[in-house]
């Protein structure tokens, strides 16, 4: 009968040498998907939020649009609560563009994306949106 040599624990060698490599990769995965799921997220509050302060009314030569941009700000704060996002250091920027009639609400959000994990740096996440208000007078 023909002996096997012994390999005295090397699969466990192999294992220990690229278990690094594939906890590295899986929580790169993890972190990107946490920042893509972070970003779609905010890109969608953002729009949303947008588009229900472009059905406000302003107001004749824009005498409400003070309160057009404070409850599309809320808006946004509901919205982005609503998709779990956090918005404790976050800057909302609410303004109209251009004249009638093409008078559009611009609505920008930056806030910082927190890693879960930490192999993806921390960054800001922008997301802007530009709706046309429905009213024009």
């Amino acid at each position: 009968m023909r002996s096997h040599p012994q390999r005295g624990g090397a699969a466990a060698l192999e294992f220990y040498l690229t278990l690094p490599i594939f906890l590295t990769m899986f929580a790169s995965v993890i972190d990107f998907g946490w920042l893509f799921y972070q970003q779609s997220a905010l890109d969608g509050a953002v729009h949303a939020a947008c588009r229900t302060g472009a059905t406000e009314d302003p107001g004749t030569g824009d005498a409400l649009m003070n309160h057009v941009e404070a409850v599309t700000e809320g808006r946004i704060r509901t919205e982005m609560t609503r998709s779990s996002l956090e918005c404790l250091s976050c800057v909302i920027t609410v303004d109209d563009l251009y004249d009638i009639p093409a008078r559009s609400l611009r609505c920008q959000v930056d806030n910082t994306f927190q890693p879960l994990i930490g192999v993806v740096p921390v960054s800001t996440l922008t997301a802007r949106a530009i709706v046309r208000m429905e009213i024009q007078r």
